[in-house]
């Protein structure tokens, strides 16, 4: 691969040695009763790639246009808070405008699943549209577009994207742009603000690409509550903070557990706290007399919460906790059944995705599958009872997370809080140091984390972790699969603040690019070479056997999986025992050597449940998914947690999808699918930062982000001409006299 670079904003950096968050400067600059202004700033780079013999220049560190075939360019899109009953004017001015002659700009890839290798995962596939590189116009046609509109919580968003570069295939030339300034204007005397605003989103919208909100009052809790077994129809006597919908077998059994943590939140949180079962949303909202809960049954109750419970002063609830497991219908009379929403993967169409957040998509039709959710949505996903574990796996699982928020308030003794975790695979961790399995870079990359956890000065921890072989002397790898595994075993025994593996994923293991060969193993072999998905992996058995104790100083970790398939908790009892293809990464029962069955539990699901080693919870995708995802959830969620300062979990998530939300919207502005099918298995409200654990020894963390200087003004506060090029829906110029820098 060439490299050739061409960068047209400088980073300016006011703490030495984090690397700034990958996202365009976006600034709101007037937000006045009439109006909205911003302007956009962003890096654009570039490489040169070869494919079949050919050159083309390929962007790096942006958001790109997916639009199949066609040239792949950088893509920011801009959520503009406006007041409701109005229609706005786009107005738009651009600076530091420059032209090049480029080799062809690299299309825009065919996602597919390549099941060549031992575990399937998500690839791209080179495609090139013919009409589009013949094309004499420029692509995309329009530098600054409006794409719709959206809600979250009540919060009216206008959708527009920039485009900062367009490309003209015919003569392949490239034209860039530095900035974008862009106004909406409206009727001021039409407007109509909803009074619940962002609610609890608009502590972190921060530096995102959220502009113009204007922060709305919340209501303040007079005496928190907690409201156990609330009537669905009726709700509380106001509107809570955190709503608990517990499977009814769990919470007639082991209800004082649950009541715990609904108390602690009360408590520890000041929320007004609300509990519905089950069975009352059946007898409430099973419309058909189905007698079987539903997804859609769900829906239909949360919904109905979100719209009519007693409001206070236009509030809205911010948590969703979910008590109970997912299984196929059959088993809606089993204490612990609460199922998710499914629907079809893109990529492997009999695969069904897992989506929980799906229940609190209130400002989306029931149709949409992956969209930006209304509240922070966790699961604690148990089958109680059951023989193959604890009798009460569940109480200990609170208990845990309750002692996770216990005040510490004397000096910390030196523990493993103060370390970040990764675990990664084959592809790049630095520039000259290549694994060669599939030639994939796993983000975010060594760099990128040690550089963030020098700035943390924070312990940084990062292994390789193999390929599922027995040898190192023929692949480059950095350890055998034996050695991984125990290395594996090591790190989690002692915990981190946060923990994250990035690379390939199976239902249940870290597959790290497996390349074992499975048939050796079926045909009888005893040697080394036998080492297959029990021993060559970290999976199910590796946790519940030899993952049985932790050091001193241990640390809860919150746990990352990047990766494909791990946190597929809807993986069910049927689809487990009756899998067609590579049963054996489900289980091998017939072996007379190496027996071993994964149960229907995902990877992150018996993480979750092995409570001798907690981890404070565990964030993870259902069924296979894009690589391109991981990146910006890894390095978002470090980043909300460590300088954003936004330490409950979900929090964490809702944080890092707004910072990065051009990379997890599409170039319709509809929601991908790396949006949908990665949930949270644990409390959203679980605060991880010492300023719930440790509130007397914190760290103070100041973001670079917070400290920002315009370099390409096109408006100033004094009238002063500046050269700039304007578009306006009539295409009239003219000057602007407005403040935009700060």
């Amino acid at each position: 691969m060439k490299t050739g670079s061409h960068v047209f904003i400088i980073a300016i950096l006011l703490l030495p040695g984090f690397a700034s968050a990958d996202t365009p400067l976006i600034r709101t600059t007037v937000a006045d009763s009439s109006r909205v202004v911003f302007i956009a700033q962003t890096p654009l780079s570039w490489e040169t790639v070869e494919h079949d013999s050919l050159d083309f220049i390929r962007f790096m560190d942006s958001p790109l246009t997916d639009s199949v075939g066609y040239p792949e360019l950088p893509m920011i899109t801009c959520l503009i808070a406006l007041p409701d009953s109005v229609t706005p004017d786009l107005e738009f001015a651009w600076a530091g405008e420059q032209e090049f002659h480029v080799n062809p700009v690299y299309p825009s890839p065919v996602l597919y699943l390549d099941t060549t290798t031992c575990t399937a995962s998500v690839a791209d596939s080179f495609y090139q549209d013919s009409t589009a590189y013949a094309s004499s116009a420029f692509w995309p046609q329009d530098m600054v577009r409006v794409i719709g509109e959206t809600r979250l919580c009540g919060q009216r968003l206008i959708k527009i994207q920039l485009f900062p570069a367009r490309y003209r295939a015919l003569d392949s030339t490239l034209v860039t742009v530095a900035s974008i300034s862009a106004s909406l204007s409206f009727d001021s005397s039409e407007a109509v603000w909803n009074s619940a605003g962002l609610g609890a989103f608009q502590d972190l919208i921060g530096d995102s690409p959220i502009v113009g909100y204007h922060r709305v009052s919340r209501s303040t809790v007079p005496v928190p509550t907690y409201w156990s077994e609330v009537d669905p129809l009726n709700g509380p006597s106001r509107m809570p903070d955190y709503v608990i919908i517990c499977a009814s077998g769990l919470y007639r059994e082991f209800g004082d557990s649950v009541d715990d943590l609904a108390e602690h939140r009360r408590d520890f949180n000041s929320f007004d706290v609300a509990l519905v079962t089950t069975a009352a949303i059946l007898d409430d909202f099973d419309t058909a007399s189905t007698g079987m809960l539903s997804d859609v049954i769900l829906r239909d109750f949360t919904e109905h919460m979100w719209e009519n419970w007693t409001q206070t002063s236009g509030k809205k609830p911010s948590y969703l906790l979910l008590v109970g497991d997912h299984e196929d219908r059959l088993y809606h009379d089993e204490a612990w059944f609460l199922p998710t929403h499914e629907y079809e993967n893109s990529w492997a169409p009999e695969a069904m995705n897992a989506n929980d957040e799906w229940y609190a998509c209130f400002n989306q039709e029931s149709s949409v599958d992956n969209a930006m959710p209304d509240m922070f949505v966790g699961r604690l996903s148990v089958k109680n009872g059951d023989d193959e574990y604890a009798p009460d796996t569940l109480s200990a699982l609170i208990a845990n997370l309750i002692d996770l928020e216990d005040p510490i308030t004397s000096v910390p003794i030196p523990d493993y809080r103060r370390r970040i975790l990764r675990l990664a695979g084959t592809g790049k961790t630095y520039p000259d140091d290549y694994h060669q399995t599939f030639g994939v870079d796993n983000k975010p990359l060594s760099p990128w984390t040690e550089s963030f956890t020098d700035w943390l000065d924070y312990d940084y921890t990062s292994h390789y972790c193999g390929d599922g072989r027995w040898f190192t002397d023929q692949d480059r790898s950095e350890m055998k699969s034996s050695e991984w595994v125990q290395n594996c075993l090591t790190e989690f025994s002692r915990g981190a603040g946060v923990a994250f593996y990035t690379d390939h994923g199976e239902l249940h293991f870290f597959s790290a690019g497996l390349e074992w060969c499975p048939w050796l193993y079926e045909f009888g072999a005893t040697g080394d070479e036998t080492k297959g998905c029990r021993d060559s992996t970290f999976n199910n058995y590796q946790i519940e056997q030899n993952l049985t104790g932790t050091v001193q100083g241990y640390s809860a970790p919150f746990l990352l999986m990047l990766c494909c398939s791990a946190g597929t908790f809807n993986h069910t009892l049927s689809e487990h025992d009756n899998r067609e293809s590579h049963t054996y990464f489900c289980f091998d029962d017939e072996s007379e050597t190496m027996p071993y069955n994964f149960s229907s539990d995902c990877l992150a699901e018996r993480v979750l449940k092995n409570t001798d080693v907690p981890v404070a919870g565990v964030f993870c995708g259902s069924q296979p998914s894009s690589m391109r995802c991981y990146e910006w959830y890894g390095k978002g969620i470090l980043e909300a947690i460590y300088a954003r300062g936004h330490g409950r979990l979900g929090d964490a998530i809702a944080s890092c999808r707004l910072q990065y939300v051009d990379h997890f919207l599409n170039s319709n502005g509809q929601g991908s699918e790396g949006l949908g099918q990665f949930n949270l298995l644990g409390d959203p409200a679980l605060d991880i930062s010492d300023r719930a654990r440790y509130p007397n020894s914190c760290d103070l963390s100041v973001y670079p982000g917070e400290f920002n200087i315009s370099l390409y003004p096109v408006e100033t506060s004094t009238g002063i001409e500046l050269p700039y090029h304007s578009r306006s829906e009539t295409m009239e110029r003219r000057t602007r006299t407005n403040a935009i820098s700060a």
